[in-house]
This record gives C-alpha cells, structure tokens and sequence, in this order.
C-alpha cells in the first residue's frame, strides 16, 4: 500500500517494460542462484502487462543468453568448476537500461 501511495501522490509512471525467458536454478547449499536469461525484449510505449499481445521489441540478439550468478559468502567449488569451462566475458548488463534503448534504435531507423 505504501509503494501504491508514493506512486499515486508522486504520480509516478511506468517509461518501459521488460520481458524476458528465465530458467533458473537453486543450489540449496550456500543459497546460490543461477539463472539463464534469453529472449530480452522491451517497449517505452505499450505498459498493458496482462495482455497476451504486447508490443515489445528485441533489446539483443536472440542467440544471447545472460548468466547471473549470486551467492551468499563463498561461491561452491563444484559450481565455480563449472563456471569455469563455460564460453562467456564478465560484463555489467541491465536489461532495464537495454530496454529503454528500445525507442532509441526504433527511431535511429526513421531518421
């Protein structure tokens, strides 16, 4: 109620929305999480959530699959040996920033 509150008097209002595919997975010890994300896409215009045929458009390349890793304390050994022989780069990446580069691109074409 109190977040509904802040966004009503402050009359805040959505700029983007971001949808992705995630598989995620849990390693109980240690809490760790790791989740696969592909399949980005993101609107600045279309803020219907619930509807089934939202407008959204691609935010990468479709073959592009983030891997974010959290942990608590330690990462696991046998996690980390994993991690080691997987093909990737250490990259920051937020799929918010990326979402709202949306209309950016759209535009870039028109110009």
């Amino acid at each position: 109620f109190e977040v509904y509150e802040i966004m009503t008097i402050g009359i805040y209002r959505p700029r983007c929305t971001v949808e992705y595919d995630r598989t995620a997975f849990i390693v109980n010890e240690n809490e760790t999480r790791l989740t696969l994300d592909s399949n980005i896409r993101a609107s600045e215009t279309d803020f219907n959530i619930f509807s089934p045929e939202m407008n959204l458009c691609p935010v990468c390349n479709p073959d592009d699959v983030t891997l974010e890793v959290k942990f608590s304390n330690f990462l696991i050994s046998y996690v980390k040996d994993m991690l080691a022989v997987c093909d990737k780069k250490q990259i920051s990446k937020s799929k918010y920033v990326m979402g709202r580069s949306v209309s950016r691109f759209s535009t870039d074409n028109y110009i």
